[in-house]
C-alpha cells in the first residue's frame, strides 16, 4: 500500500510540474526588423541606381553616341559611365556600364544617410524607357555597398538588382511608370550579424514624374514577396498586404502592411504607419502590439 501511495504521489507531482510550467510568450520581433533592415536597404540601393543612371544620361548631353568615358561628380559621390563593349571609339551608348562610387570616408545625400563603397551598373536602355532591363552589383571583392542613417552603424550589402522597366500601370485612375526588381543580397549589420534576403517586387513611381530635375519629391509604392534568413537564423518569408510608401526625401518607409512568416513561430503583422516620415513601426504577434524602432 505504500509502495502504491508514494508511486501516485510520484504521478501527482509529475503532472503538476507540467500542467504548471508555461509556454514562453512568442514576443520576439527580431526577425521582423531584420526584414524592415532589407527592405529599407532595398529601396534605397534602387534610389541610388536611379539617381546614377539618370545623372549618367543627363552628362551624355541628350546624344546617342560619346567618344570617351564619362565621369561626373556630384559632390562626394561620382558616376563612371562607358559603354558596356568598353573600346573606343565608342559608336553607341547602350548597353552602358556605370560604377557609383561613394568613396571610402563616408559621402551624405540630401536624405541625411551617409554612404560608402560602390555600386556596379549595366543597363540596356534609358532608365525611363520600357522594356530597359538594368543590373546592379554590389561586389565583397570591390568596396561593396554600405549605408548608415547615423554615419557610425553601417550596413554592408553583397548581391545583386536586376531592375525592368515594364512601362505604365494604373494607379488611383493615373498611369505611373512601374519596374520590377529581383534582388538577392546578403546584408551584413554592424554587430556582424547576416541577414539573407531575396524579393520579387514592383515599384510604381507615384509622385515627383513631373519634375524630373527634383528627385527629394519622388513617391513610390512597392508591392510583391520576399524571403530569407534573419541574423539569427530564422527562415521567414514576406506577404506584402498593403503596398509600402516611400518618398525620396524620408530615410524610414513611411506606411504600408506587410505580412512575415517565420519557422516555428507565430506570424507577424509589420504596420509600418499612417505616412509620417519616422522610424517606428508596430509588429503584432498573436493579438499583441510590439513598437520597433528602425534602422
Amino acid at each position: 500500500m505504500k509502495i502504491k501511495l508514494n508511486y501516485f504521489i510520484c504521478i501527482l507531482i509529475v503532472v503538476v510540474l507540467v500542467n504548471c510550467k508555461k509556454d514562453p510568450k512568442d514576443s520576439d520581433t527580431s526577425s521582423a526588423a531584420d526584414n524592415s533592415i532589407a527592405e529599407n536597404i532595398s529601396i534605397d540601393m534602387f534610389g541610388q541606381i536611379k539617381t546614377g543612371s539618370q545623372k549618367a544620361e543627363d552628362g551624355m548631353d541628350g546624344k546617342e553616341v560619346f567618344t570617351d568615358t564619362v565621369t561626373i561628380t556630384d559632390g562626394c559621390w561620382t558616376i563612371t559611365a562607358y559603354p558596356a563593349d568598353n573600346v573606343a571609339p565608342y559608336d553607341t551608348i547602350f548597353p552602358l556600364d556605370l560604377i557609383l562610387d561613394f568613396g571610402t570616408a563616408g559621402c551624405q545625400g540630401q536624405d541625411g544617410k551617409i554612404r560608402k563603397g560602390k555600386i556596379f551598373v549595366h543597363s540596356t536602355g534609358r532608365y525611363l524607357l520600357e522594356g530597359t532591363v538594368i543590373t546592379a552589383e554590389s561586389k565583397e571583392s570591390d568596396n561593396p555597398y554600405q549605408v548608415s542613417a547615423d554615419g557610425t552603424n553601417f550596413y554592408k550589402v553583397v548581391g545583386t538588382h536586376i531592375i525592368t522597366n515594364i512601362g505604365r500601370t494604373p494607379a488611383d485612375g493615373d498611369t505611373c511608370l512601374t519596374w520590377t526588381i529581383q534582388a538577392d543580397k546578403t546584408i551584413t549589420k554592424p554587430d556582424g550579424g547576416q541577414i539573407i534576403w531575396h524579393c520579387s517586387r514592383e515599384r510604381e513611381w507615384i509622385e515627383g514624374e513631373a519634375t524630373l530635375l527634383n528627385w527629394l519629391d519622388d513617391g513610390f509604392y512597392h508591392r510583391g514577396d520576399a524571403n530569407g534568413t534573419s541574423a539569427g537564423g530564422k527562415n521567414f518569408t514576406i506577404t506584402t498586404t498593403q503596398d509600402l510608401y516611400t518618398t525620396r526625401d524620408c530615410k524610414w518607409i513611411r506606411s504600408g502592411i506587410l505580412v512575415i512568416n517565420i519557422e516555428g513561430l507565430s506570424t507577424r503583422t509589420v504596420d509600418f504607419g499612417d505616412g509620417t516620415c519616422d522610424n517606428q513601426a508596430t509588429v503584432t504577434i498573436d493579438g499583441t502590439i510590439y513598437n520597433i524602432t528602425l534602422n
